[in-house]
């Protein structure tokens, strides 16, 4: 049957809170007086930062991408073809007369923009020959209809060049055009603050007749070690393509079955673990680690050189039809690398425990609306000093206008505070590693935080390190957990802040007046006078949870004024001295490892690590006493969104709140117990996994896989004891296909095509073992090297 053309429809996701709303955990904070647009011009790396509008299905590379030359099936040029969309644009970004938003009537320097095409992941995008004309640059997006010229085409990939006027708004592709005929491209409604600007379109077409079904797509240079052999070897992500059509994929002998061996070649390097693959589809592609070893026998930051990235079939013979792929590499191996990919164990991990504790657990009071944060308690009593004001009004009634927010260190006593109880039970629950907040916007710390300020735990109220409990309990009981530290760049009401220069929109560095009397200024209690707040408080502070508590992530909020790059340089090779791969979130102002969306989810694959935070509290972070038991995520939504987010190459962090004396309570124990019990059965279609480049997801369906494993998590229970999956996946004749948790009678279950749709039958006894997802898991039947 012929296949239908089809439209490309862009999705745009609407924040979840105003955008001029403040928030503990946003991505990057954005005054309200200020948009993305013009805190670009505020940036040093201009040109960097435009890198980072780029979104595509692929994405950016990482560490170390490589330029590659090719005599395979793509020829010399990967084949991107741009997308005219200038009889369209509506919009002017850059140069005279340029109001990027509404807002704030921003624009891009033209210096630092690249004219006429830009390339970037060897994906080539149609720019302006000259931003300072009169003429518009970009569109806004308003649900426009972009036709194709010459009709309809195959297309393996599709690519964005865009910004946002606010970071809340995540521009998506719905669906799955990847090898299927495309004929036009439908641009989503976006609305202010949240206008969608689209640049630049590029789509990939499918090579029709291709000389191999394995094809090299990129190979990246990481971050990542291990020592193998006695040697530290690095890891080389290779992606490799079958770059054939989805839509001939019936015939099986389009697929790449059995073993593929891939390798890294060069001067300057060798190879001591190879990548293996098993299969690829048509239109698929699979990511494979090479393990190198540098050859020079002086230590050196970097090496240059020419290197092949080779593909041997299962009998060990090269597959020279589709040939070598030579790239040119100058770049980094040492720990000082500015770019730094994501540590393996992190990508591995999936899944985190987020905890959020400190004086505002004392009230635990928030409306309970949507980013109305128990945590931002303090910040929302002096935001609007009015009746009408919740949090000003449940203040003045709970404890009286006599009482001020410091008044609270004294009842945080922590005295429910176990922390062998707390690691025991994130481990329990099946996480992975774990973030705890050392110290929030009001600046009180959960650490000893010695002559740099005495407003922490250690010096006020309980007199207690609580981080330090934690981690050494942590290393003592669960060491397989990693161990993560949230901080605050900025802090509310830090009078050192404003005095240095460093206070900005809701972060003034001022001392806060009374919320009931405008005439008295409260006191920031435990502060020591005369510090620079950016090196002898926000840097120090970094320091000490490096340093003297060896997290292993540095967990950023919010942004601003930072000395993020000179803490970085001395923390990652430290850290690389002891054995240990850290990461950091994209939030501390430079050198983001991994971006940290907030109560999101997304409609498709993001290629770019990234990390979504919720709780559950369904409202707040921060304990909330008004929250009711059953208002608290239950286990079903709690997994659901973890597979999904999982499906599209992400991590979940997922928050718990204690209260005041340090008690995590019932309901929130209750879930994270159920979910780990699901994680003990089917955690192995979630850990370690990686997604699947042809979508993420069909419908209630979703799919993740590793090397010899292909996994269909379904969200709702399959009717009448039959699975029925009518989209393309990687199962054929041969394969195993089990239902985790369901016992024996899961194993071994039979499956059949009807057409192109597959279908898995499993008994009754099966399904009733498992609860909130069913995961069937496929093994293929596959060669292993000897």
């Amino acid at each position: 049957m012929k296949e239908k053309p089809n439209d490309i429809n862009m999705l745009s996701i609407k924040p979840l809170r105003p955008a001029s709303a403040a928030s503990d955990t946003t991505a990057r904070y954005i005054p309200t007086s200020l948009s993305w647009t013009r805190l670009l011009l505020c940036l040093a790396s201009i040109f960097l930062t435009w890198l980072s509008l780029l979104y595509t299905k692929i994405g950016r590379t990482g560490a170390g991408e490589l330029e590659m030359k090719t005599n395979g099936p793509y020829d010399s040029e990967y084949p991107s073809l741009g997308i005219n969309i200038t009889y369209i644009y509506n919009n002017k970004a850059a140069g005279p007369g340029a109001a990027f938003d509404p807002h704030s009537h921003g624009a891009y320097p033209t210096e630092y923009l690249p004219v006429e095409s830009f390339k970037w992941d060897r994906i080539k995008f149609n720019l302006p020959g000259n931003w300072s004309a009169n003429t518009d640059d970009n569109v806004i997006a308003q649900s426009q209809r972009i036709e194709l010229e010459g009709g309809s085409m195959l297309s393996r990939e599709f690519h964005v060049l865009y910004a946002g006027d606010w970071i809340d708004d995540i521009p998506l592709v719905n669906g799955d055009p990847i090898g299927l005929p495309l004929s036009s491209i439908t641009l989503p409604k976006s609305t202010w603050p949240n206008h969608l600007h689209v640049f630049a379109l590029s789509v990939v077409p499918c090579i029709l007749q291709a000389r191999s079904l394995m094809s090299v797509r990129r190979a990246v240079f990481t971050t990542q070690w291990e020592i193998i052999k006695g040697f530290k070897a690095y890891a080389v992500e290779v992606t490799v393509v079958n770059p054939l059509p989805s839509a001939v994929a019936s015939d099986r002998d389009t697929w790449h079955q059995g073993l593929g061996i891939v390798g890294v070649v060069g001067s300057n390097i060798r190879t001591v673990r190879h990548g293996t693959l098993y299969r690829i589809i048509p239109s698929d592609e699979i990511r494979v680690k090479v393990w190198v070893v540098p050859t020079y026998k002086t230590p050196a930051f970097g090496i240059d050189g020419s290197f092949e990235v080779v593909l041997h079939d299962e009998d060990g013979a090269l597959v020279e039809t589709h040939g070598r792929t030579v790239f040119e590499y100058s770049g980094a191996f040492a720990a000082s690398s500015s770019e730094r990919t994501t540590p393996e164990w992190w990508e591995d991990a999936k899944f985190g425990i987020f905890i959020h504790w400190g004086i505002y657990s004392v009230p635990g009071w928030a409306p309970g609306e949507l980013g109305w944060y128990g945590e931002w308690y303090n910040w929302w009593l002096h935001k609007w000093p009015q009746p009408w004001n919740g949090y000003w009004k449940h203040h003045l009634d709970t404890y009286g206008s006599g009482v001020v927010y410091d008044d609270f260190i004294a009842n945080f006593t922590g005295s429910d505070f176990n922390a062998s109880a707390w690691v025991n039970l994130f481990a329990d629950a099946g996480a992975k590693y774990f973030v705890l907040t050392t110290k929030h916007h009001d600046g009180f710390a959960l650490f000893d935080t010695k002559g740099t300020t005495h407003r922490s735990s250690y010096h006020l109220g309980p007199r207690r390190d609580f981080l330090r409990e934690l981690f050494e309990a942590a290393k003592a009981e669960t060491p397989q957990l990693k161990r993560g530290t949230y901080i605050t760049m900025p802090e509310w009401f830090n009078p050192d802040a404003g005095r240095g220069g460093y206070g900005f929109g809701d972060f003034p560095g001022t001392l806060a007046h009374n919320a009931y009397n405008d005439t008295m200024l409260e006191l920031y209690t435990g502060r020591l006078r005369n510090k620079d707040y950016l090196r002898d408080i926000q840097l120090a502070h970094m320091k000490m949870l490096a340093y003297d508590y060896e997290t292993e992530i540095i967990w950023c909020d919010i942004g601003g004024p930072n000395l993020t790059k000179e803490f970085a340089q001395d923390w990652y090779p430290f850290a690389e001295s002891q054995g240990r791969q850290v990461v950091m979130n994209n939030r501390c102002g430079d050198l983001p490892q991994f971006d940290t969306p907030e109560l999101e989810l997304f409609s498709s694959i993001q290629s770019t690590k990234w990390e979504t935070s919720e709780s559950i509290d369904p409202y707040s972070y921060g304990y909330n006493r008004a929250t009711t038991n059953d208002q608290y995520k239950n286990a079903t939504t709690i997994l659901h969104r973890l597979i999904d987010i999982v499906s599209k190459n992400g991590n979940y962090l997922l928050n718990v709140g204690p209260s005041g004396t340090g008690l995590i309570i019932p309901p929130m124990i209750s879930r994270l117990l159920e979910v780990g019990r699901w994680l003990e059965h089917s955690g192995s279609c979630i850990y370690g996994t990686k997604y699947f480049f042809l979508g993420a997801e069909y419908g209630t369906l979703r799919f993740t896989q590793t090397a010899e494993t292909f996994c269909i998590i379904s969200l709702s229970r399959p009717e009448n004891r039959t699975l029925e999956v009518d989209t393309l996946v990687p199962v054929t004749n041969g394969d195993k296909i089990s239902l985790l948790g369901g016992g024996a009678a899961g194993l071994d279950l039979p499956f059949r095509y009807q057409g192109k749709k597959l279908i898995i039958d499993a008994p009754e006894e099966a399904f009733k073992e498992v609860q909130h997802a069913w995961v069937f898991r496929v093994a293929y039947n596959v060669k292993h090297p000897s």
